[in-house]
């Protein structure tokens, strides 16, 4: 990591005398000012070592998750020549019942793992 640090630092150092005779040149500046004015010392470069990617978990099942189901803007999916209609919903199931407590108090689109309890879901089937 050193000869790495040592490299890297040259090259800056070359980088930097070589902006500073543009300069210089550019603007009719004094070069030894400039260099004056604006040092380069090695210890301005600092070289890390790489950052490691996490770890990813795995997703877990959520076992406490509410059976009810929501419309989500009426998303309708064919599979397995089964019509599914909306999503599950997101919220933790209220107490030891299967619902949370918003479908508890009102299941308006069913359970997800039945057919919905009305049929206007049938003008979004494509």
């Amino acid at each position: 990591m050193a000869s790495v640090a040592a490299s890297v630092a040259a090259s800056v150092a070359a980088d930097h005398a070589n902006i500073l005779s543009i300069v210089s040149d550019r603007y009719g500046l004094d070069l030894d000012n400039l260099k004056t004015d604006f040092k380069f010392s090695d210890d301005m470069i600092t070289i890390a070592e790489p950052i490691k990617p996490k770890e990813r978990s795995s997703h877990k099942i959520a076992i406490n998750r509410c059976e009810g189901r929501i419309w989500a803007n009426h998303k309708t999916i064919y599979k397995d020549n089964k019509w599914y209609y909306g999503e599950r919903c997101k919220r933790h199931k209220y107490g030891n019942g299967q619902y949370c407590q918003v479908h508890t108090n009102s299941l308006t689109h069913g359970n997800i793992h039945t057919d919905p309890p009305h049929n206007h879901n049938e003008k979004y089937k494509w």
